[in-house]
């Protein structure tokens, strides 16, 4: 996330004057479109919200989820904002930030132990969440650009990317401490329990949790390759990954075979499965885009703590009456 990516260059963007920062705006809405292999696969595109500002062409990143069916949304200009319901079609400038600060640059979001985590790059911190989206008490300090987060459900522990810091970092947010997990600069970050899918220098390398050895890469991308997310049921096997320029790429793992699943919007950044209809919501520019999996096919990140299988099994149920397929431009 934290870095413009052109032709395979990066240009750092952290650490942004707070001048930079203070003008932000809203840019013009471009929901991702499906190409023709997204729609031959089954998939639909939706909008989720849309109206964040953003600051140097990024806006919304970090998406955590309450019990209760609301949704939290961090934004780059260091917002972050509470949306009631998990219903597509709001509008982020109706909803006023529980938390605002034009330094935090507060990023990633992740779920543990049924509590709520963010990166905060500027300060070089991971701060607790509440569910009301109010930024709480630090667990980790002293990071160089702390990014993205995955949880690693085998423990409760987040992995933490950190751009340009030179770590992906293993960190116990219940005793604050951290140790490096592999000795790499990274961006977004993804797992199954048994594979940590992270950006690196417009690859995606899968590492082994237990040994951290390299198992798997995407080779270069030359797209601003950023988050990701795992398929599950028929789309098992699938890793998905929101670029930089625009697209959204389907990556076979078996033989690292790429398609463009959706194209036409402007920078993406996060993607974050939600738990609540087992869909994938991908971040924009100034809005996010949500992904819904053809018949038997899901996105496939292990349920946080406190996400029960029922709620999920609701909320699938459910998807089918909530989606409202936006008008394309």
């Amino acid at each position: 996330m934290g870095q413009m990516k052109s032709r395979g260059k990066r240009l750092v963007i952290t650490g942004l004057s707070l001048a930079a920062i203070a003008g932000f705006s809203h840019q013009a809405s471009a929901q991702l479109n499906l190409t023709a292999y997204g729609s031959l696969r089954g998939f639909t595109i939706s909008m989720f919200a849309d109206k964040f500002p953003s600051s140097s062409n990024i806006g919304p990143l970090g998406i955590g989820f309450n019990g209760d069916g609301s949704v939290i949304v961090s934004d780059y200009p260091g917002n972050v904002r509470v949306f009631a319901t998990d219903t597509d079609g709001q509008h982020a400038n109706l909803v006023a930030p529980t938390s605002s600060s034009s330094v935090s640059n507060t990023v990633d979001i992740a779920d543990a132990g049924g509590k709520h985590y963010i990166t905060s790059q500027s300060a070089g911190t991971v701060r607790l969440l509440s569910n009301s989206g109010v930024l709480g008490a630090i667990v980790a300090s002293g990071m160089v650009h702390p990014t993205g987060l995955a949880t690693n459900p085998n423990n409760g522990h987040l992995f933490v990317s950190t751009y340009d810091g030179g770590n992906i970092w293993d960190l116990d947010p219940i005793a604050q401490t951290f140790t490096t997990f592999k000795g790499t600069s990274a961006d977004g970050l993804s797992t199954d329990g048994t594979t940590l899918y992270a950006e690196v220098n417009g690859h995606i390398l899968g590492y082994n949790i237990a040994t951290t050895n390299q198992v798997f890469d995407s080779g270069f991308l030359n797209c601003g390759a950023d988050g990701t997310a795992l398929g599950s049921g028929s789309l098992a096997g699938y890793l998905y990954v929101n670029c930089n320029n625009g697209l959204f790429k389907e990556i076979k793992l078996s033989d690292s075979s790429i398609n463009d699943i959706a194209n036409g919007g402007t920078r993406g950044d996060f993607v974050r499965v939600d738990p609540n209809n087992g869909t994938l919501l991908i971040t924009q520019s100034n809005e996010i885009d949500r992904l819904i999996a053809p018949s038997g096919g899901g996105f496939g990140e292990t349920p946080e703590p406190g996400v029960t299988a029922s709620l999920i099994g609701v909320g699938v149920c459910a998807s089918g009456l909530m989606f409202r397929k936006r008008a394309r431009k």
